[in-house]
Formats: C-alpha cells, sequence, structure tokens
C-alpha cells in the first residue's frame, strides 16, 4: 500500500513508493469497488456525498477499519472527468470527492490518499523485484489528481490537472475497445467451428464440453500464467532463459492462484 505525495498539481514526475502502514489497531482493510462509490453518491448532491464519506469514514477507524484506494477505481472515475458534456461527469466527481474522503490517510492529513499497488506493479515486484516507471508515474498522477478534486471540486480549473484528466481519459477508452478486441478474438478463436479442428468433438456441443475441460485443465493454467510472466517481462524489458520462465510460471501459479480459480 501507499500514501501519495501531498497536494501537488499532476506532473510528470515519477516519485518513489511510500508504503505507510495500517494504523495500530486496524483489524480490516476496505477497499471500495467504482461502482460502490458511485451508488454511494448517486442520489446525492457533491456536498451531501462528502458528509456521507466523512461519517463513513469516521465509523470505520472508530470499527478499526482502514480505507484504501485502488489506483484502478480512481482511473474509472476520472475517465469521466476529462469532458464536463459526459452524462456521468457529475456522478463520477462526486464519486472521486467521496474515494478521497473515504481513502484519506488517517496517519498524516498532509499525506493524501492512501492507494494499493496497481495489478502491474504488485507482479513485476514479486517476479523481478521491481516496479515498471510507467506505472509507479500513473499512480502519483492518479493520486494527484483524486487529491486535487477533493480539494476543488466543482471548480477544477488547474490547467495541468485539466490536461490529465483528458489524457487519462482518452487513454482508459484506447484501453477499453482494445480489450473489447481482444476479447472478440478470444472468442472468434474459441468458436465451436473453428476450435474443432484442435481440441476435437462430434458437434458444437461436444467442441464445447472439451473446451470447458480444456479451461480448467494444467496445461492451460500454465499457458496463461507463461502469457502472463512474458507479459511482464516485456514491461521492464527483462529477457528470461528457458529455466528462468518456467521458475516464474510456476511463481505466478503458486503466489497470484485466485485468477486461475475464477
Amino acid at each position: 500500500m501507499k500514501c501519495s505525495a501531498n497536494i501537488r498539481a499532476p506532473t510528470n514526475e515519477a516519485d518513489d513508493f511510500a508504503e505507510p502502514q495500517a494504523p495500530t489497531g486496524t483489524k480490516k482493510v476496505i477497499i471500495f469497488d467504482t461502482n460502490a462509490y458511485r451508488h454511494l453518491t448517486c442520489d446525492f448532491s457533491l456536498a451531501d456525498s462528502r458528509s456521507i464519506a466523512l461519517r463513513l469514514r469516521q465509523l470505520e477507524q472508530k470499527a478499526g477499519n482502514f480505507a484504501l484506494a485502488s489506483p484502478i477505481v480512481i482511473w474509472e472515475l476520472v475517465g469521466h472527468l476529462g469532458d464536463t458534456n459526459d452524462p456521468a461527469y457529475n456522478y463520477c466527481l462526486n464519486a472521486l470527492v467521496v474515494l478521497a474522503e473515504h481513502t484519506w490517510s488517517p496517519i498524516d492529513s498532509q499525506a493524501g490518499v492512501c492507494l494499493f499497488a496497481d495489478a502491474a506493479s504488485t507482479v513485476c515486484r514479486e517476479l523481478f523485484r521491481v516496479v515498471p516507471p510507467t506505472a509507479v508515474q500513473n499512480i502519483q498522477n492518479l493520486s494527484k489528481l483524486a487529491a486535487y478534486v477533493r480539494h476543488n471540486a466543482p471548480n477544477l480549473t488547474l490547467p495541468a490537472a485539466l490536461t490529465n484528466l483528458k489524457v487519462f481519459s482518452m487513454e482508459l477508452a484506447r484501453m477499453e475497445t482494445q480489450w473489447l478486441t481482444d476479447m472478440q478474438n478470444i472468442l472468434t478463436d474459441y468458436d465451436p467451428k473453428i476450435a474443432k479442428a484442435w481440441v476435437g468433438g462430434k458437434n458444437d456441443k461436444d467442441v464445447r464440453r472439451k473446451l470447458r475441460s480444456y479451461f480448467g485443465s494444467h496445461s492451460f493454467m500454465d499457458a496463461w500464467a507463461t502469457i502472463t510472466v512474458v507479459r511482464h517481462a516485456k514491461m521492464l524489458g527483462v529477457k528470461l532463459t528457458r529455466e528462468e520462465l518456467s521458475e516464474k510460471t510456476r511463481i505466478i501459479r503458486t503466489v497470484f492462484p485466485v485468477p486461475f480459480h475464477l
């Protein structure tokens, strides 16, 4: 986990990670997803939304709960703030203010939003003991944006902040489009008429049965884990030997089992 640097205009500087310990007496860590923040604020004004967040934070801290923010959740909310004409602009503005209030450092009021590392940083750190510089920069800029919105909503006028809001919005749209394209390619590749050639089966129903069996197999899990290792090694420009690839594939399967079970 980390807390952002003190409130500053978003920049392109990649600050070092700061990883504070949870407050003394913490019994539970709380993490809200994007829909939770949007649902919490959908029927309220900005002022009322902020009051709800402060009350929630007070109750959670009293119960020994420590709230962390996900960089991806911040990004998904910021994705609707690049254009004031976005139909979800006000909903996401309120939601981001609530996120920032909810996850503001309980230890140091100047420390900003408390974050945990994004998926790419977590995997790279586990496999290679290095965090991608771009990921560090993105997390820093997202945390600064959340802090800026917390302090200035609804009057967002700082040029650097407005530029970063637009940049993150456009990049999120690009990533979502790419994800849809990739998923369509996967669906096409696993269409029974195409998959029958390599998985076998007498008819479409039989092919689907064999595909479900393959998706639950160790060979598929190993293939997926291998692709994951290669993708993250590419982020860092790391070249792996066959032995290193095999060992890090085993680490992925061991340390991050939940995605494979899902």
